[in-house]
């Protein structure tokens, strides 16, 4: 069974979310993993630290495949986006501001609203996140 966690909005804990499941048709299986209809503008202001690829604009997309070397320390940041991640090859973990860190493994996801995180790979191979930005600042 896959982790899936939620960060609270702008809140630094996770909380394990329960993603909706679905046979629409014999055979066929869909997960739910996060539903919004709308991100209100500027919900997730956050400050992009210097030297990052910048975040999408309110409204904007963008799908990233992000290589994390193996590194214990991470780089806590925050951007005004809801991330939607899956590790693709792992294991990581995700370290958030309070000094709690969840690991993870491949095929489990997360929803990041505005949280103020880091990855980290406690591994000795390259892990491996698809990483779908919401621009929401």
């Amino acid at each position: 069974m896959s982790t899936h966690l939620m960060t609270p909005h702008l809140a630094d804990a996770v909380e394990d979310c329960e993603p909706l499941r679905l046979e629409p048709a014999p055979g066929m299986r869909l997960v739910e993993l996060y539903a919004c209809d709308a991100v209100a503008e500027g919900a997730l202001t956050a400050a992009v630290p210097s030297g990052f690829v910048p975040a999408p604009e309110n409204g904007g997309v963008r799908f990233r495949l992000v290589t994390l070397p193996p590194d214990p320390v991470g780089h806590l940041h925050r951007t005004p986006t809801v991330d939607l991640v899956t590790v693709v090859r792992g294991p990581v973990s995700l370290a958030l501001a309070d000094g709690s860190e969840t690991a993870l493994a491949a095929g489990d996801t997360v929803v990041l609203r505005g949280t103020e995180h880091a990855w980290r790979n406690h591994g000795e191979d390259p892990a491996l996140l698809a990483v779908v930005l919401l621009g929401a600042g």
